[in-house]
């Protein structure tokens, strides 16, 4: 019984601090927000099947702020070896001077992009980050403390915004590290890039999450990516033991 209780109480309480129902990013009739600048969103894609790119990039176009206004948003579509090299790529290759990230396995709520765009009204705020839905119980309501907790240390590849002015200012990503060691390469993306961004001004989190079409593999990720070190890294960020590189 006292399980049972405990249970129900967590659910409760990460649902109450969250708002898993997610009622305001799944509004397409919301308050768009009062763009002033051109975004471009950049969408890293690589060997994912052609039927789940296409249908995160059909939820890109339909975004209730992209079709008001379509003359203020183009997609960049990267599909290059290497995560950071595709981002950094697509990032160059833009034309707007705000930056909405996108992972090709991902969907987006039709109203994502204007609630990550939303906080860019305030000229201190130089990057939005947000979390993500993964279609699993544990993740998505048991784990939903320590995950959104996590976003508060971390900015993700596939859900999050920036000023393109600001990356450049701070050296973008540093391609350098070895893109095929997943903790090296998540390192650098989402926890050593945060660092040097919150250098730059205000990041702004976003209770605006994206679907991650695959879903957790909690076999998959114990087999190939140490599942429990990397759950443990969610938990718990030594952000003191992570060393921030000096790059040109």
């Amino acid at each position: 019984m006292s399980f049972l209780l405990g249970f129900a109480g967590w659910s409760f309480i990460s649902n109450a601090l969250f708002g898993y129902t997610y009622d305001a990013v799944t509004d397409e009739n919301a308050k768009l927000t009062d763009l002033k600048e051109n975004v471009s969103i950049v969408v890293s894609s690589f060997n994912e099947p052609p039927e789940m790119e296409a249908a995160c990039l059909d939820s890109i176009l339909n975004q209730n702020i992209v079709k008001a206004h379509p003359e203020k948003f183009d997609i960049v579509l990267t599909k290059l070896v290497g995560k950071l090299t595709a981002r950094d790529v697509g990032i160059r290759q833009s034309k707007g001077s705000l930056i909405l990230n996108c992972d090709a396995d991902s969907l987006y709520f039709p109203n994502w992009a204007n609630m990550m765009l939303d906080p860019f009204k305030d000229i201190g705020v130089v990057a939005t980050n947000a979390g993500t839905f993964y279609k699993n119980y544990f993740t998505d309501v048991l784990g939903a403390i320590p995950i959104n907790t996590s976003v508060q240390f971390r900015i993700y590849g596939r859900n999050s915004a920036f000023r393109k002015s600001t990356y450049f200012a701070m050296g973008g990503f540093n391609i350098k590290v070895d893109q095929t060691d997943l903790v090296e390469m998540i390192d650098e993306e989402e926890i050593i890039f945060r660092r040097r961004m919150e250098k730059m001004g205000k990041i702004a989190y976003v209770n605006a999450p994206c679907l991650h079409q695959v879903g957790l593999d909690l076999g998959r990720s114990w087999n190939k990516h140490h599942f429990w070190e990397v759950l443990g890294r969610e938990y718990w960020h030594d952000l003191a033991k992570i060393e921030v590189p000096r790059f040109s």
